[in-house]
């Protein structure tokens, strides 16, 4: 999906990304990354109004990580339903340098 990583060696990273998701009008959307299938971070959490139909954020996260570390991110509602990625969505693994 473009949207999973996994880190060929250790040090500091930085996690960047903007996405659109398929909003399902029922309040809260949440867009996590996650480390190792476990949640390390919420980059965004809003309620839009009920008749959105799609919803959109951005992130900057640094991070430090061990060598084949796995990131991913994913989005959902508040359903709990992982939703649909749009075109316009990226997110990229940057490597700054050693720890």
């Amino acid at each position: 999906s473009g949207n999973t990583f996994v880190t060929p060696w250790a040090g500091a990273w930085r996690h960047e990304g903007a996405l659109t998701i398929e909003a399902d009008n029922d309040g809260r959307r949440g867009v996590s990354v996650f480390k190792n299938g476990s949640e390390i971070a919420q980059v965004s959490a809003i309620k839009e109004p009920s008749d959105s139909i799609e919803w959109a954020c951005s992130w900057s996260l640094p991070m430090s990580l061990a060598a084949a570390d796995v990131i991913d991110v994913r989005a959902k509602t508040a359903r709990g339903e992982n939703r649909l990625l749009r075109a316009t969505s990226y997110a990229a693994l940057t490597y700054m340098g050693a720890v």
